[in-house]
């Protein structure tokens, strides 16, 4: 404690006349070079020096203490509400610790006071309260660990000014790391429709809970078919308040509004193809009446193009039937 009374005295005199505090300066420079235990790191270098010993350090308290946590108030709270990896280690089998148990300091400038117990490669991220699962798990610390994904409101919490080095902050969302491709349309919770394993395709989605229940050749239907991208400059894909009450939301008319009734009462969601025409249309109605084999023809014998609007000519066989078979 020789040391320590050098140093209060000289602190204590700061204020003498400048030969009396030239002395009390070199006595506690003596003392301070004998006492040191070491240079600061990088990071707390601002509070090297024999003033700022009781900064982190609270003396004459009969054992050793630290007050870490007056500076560091963003782990301090993390203690108080028992969030991430701090609580569990300082409080591990019922032993308290202090911070320099994994927080050395005065090893030098260029020393990092972080002691991990193994390799960050077999470091067990389940013990910060957030387990890594299917693709999280190959994926290298810093993939995260990067301060683009440190929120402003996180950020203020922090004192450090390098937030490089720091593995706190992060938000447990999905959207804390990744970018939102549906640009809100599907709310935040991700992990409805989608799995750490994999992001594509979405294998958890029920397209039955959507508004529209697709059916029969429908359900064969890729995403992409009928869920285009739109947006400018970053193009993204449309999910929501897509128009599908009618068929020709989606379906162009090829028979060019040639008939008033719904497409529903010929056509069905199993294929457009075959219609069911023969119930629904009458075609004695027409110019040209089906008589013979002509009843059984496949509407699109004739109309080739289904446009049911464009006239065909029919006034004679030859109209249709281009060969000849009397070679006349």
């Amino acid at each position: 404690m020789q040391q320590f009374s050098t140093l209060k005295l000289a602190v204590e005199h700061a204020r003498l006349p400048l030969g009396g505090a030239a002395l009390v300066l070199l006595a506690a420079i003596s003392a301070w070079a004998q006492f040191s235990p070491g240079a600061l790191s990088k990071a707390h270098n601002s509070l090297a020096g024999p003033a700022n010993c009781t900064s982190c350090h609270a003396l004459a308290t009969g054992s050793v203490k630290f007050k870490c946590l007056n500076c560091h108030a963003e782990i301090a709270q993390r203690l108080k509400t028992e969030k991430g990896m701090h609580p569990k280690l300082v409080n591990s089998a019922g032993d308290k610790k202090e911070c320099n148990h994994c927080h050395a300091e005065h090893q030098g400038e260029a020393f990092v006071p972080i002691r991990w117990e193994v390799d960050l490669a077999e470091f067990d991220h389940a013990k910060t309260g957030y387990v890594l699962e299917g693709a999280h798990r190959s994926q290298d610390c810093r993939k995260c660990h990067t301060p683009k994904h440190i929120s402003d409101v996180e950020r203020r919490k922090m004192p450090a000014k390098n937030l490089v080095r720091t593995y706190l902050g992060l938000s447990q969302e999905c959207l804390g790391c990744h970018a939102d491709t549906h640009r809100g349309q599907l709310g935040s919770e991700c992990l409805k429709c989608h799995t750490y394993t994999k992001w594509k395709p979405a294998s958890k989605f029920d397209h039955t809970l959507a508004k529209f229940q697709p059916e029969g050749a429908h359900e064969r239907v890729t995403c992409e078919k009928c869920h285009q991208k739109v947006g400018e400059p970053v193009a993204y894909t449309k999910y929501k308040d897509l128009p599908f009450q009618t068929c020709d939301a989606c379906h162009k008319d090829p028979h060019r509004a040639a008939f008033s009734d719904a497409c529903g009462s010929c056509h069905t969601v199993a294929g457009w193809k075959p219609a069911n025409v023969a119930s629904r249309f009458d075609h004695a109605r027409t110019k040209f009446s089906l008589a013979g084999k002509h009843s059984a023809l496949a509407c699109s014998k004739c109309h080739t193009t289904s446009d049911f609007k464009t006239l065909i000519a029919h006034a004679k066989c030859v109209d249709c039937h281009q060969t000849d078979p009397h070679n006349r």
